[in-house]
């Protein structure tokens, strides 16, 4: 998978090895400034100057904690 995160404020999800789009997601209003993957969680520093963490362990992405 490759994750990819807009000026607009959405990840966006890539399959590498189908060569397809998948998805994305809103996940800041001010654009994405940085992420990291740690286990099963996705850590998103968003323009808006909040840090959201996103579980992906259920197989969906849901927004688990927000500073």
């Amino acid at each position: 998978m490759l994750l990819c995160g807009t000026t607009s404020g959405e990840i966006c999800i890539f399959s590498v090895f189908s060569s397809i789009y998948r998805a994305s997601m809103p996940v800041s209003s001010n654009g994405i400034i940085c992420g990291t993957v740690e286990g099963e969680n996705l850590y998103v520093g968003g323009g808006d100057g909040k840090l959201r963490k996103l579980s992906m362990a259920t197989g969906q992405w849901t927004l688990s904690h927000e500073a």
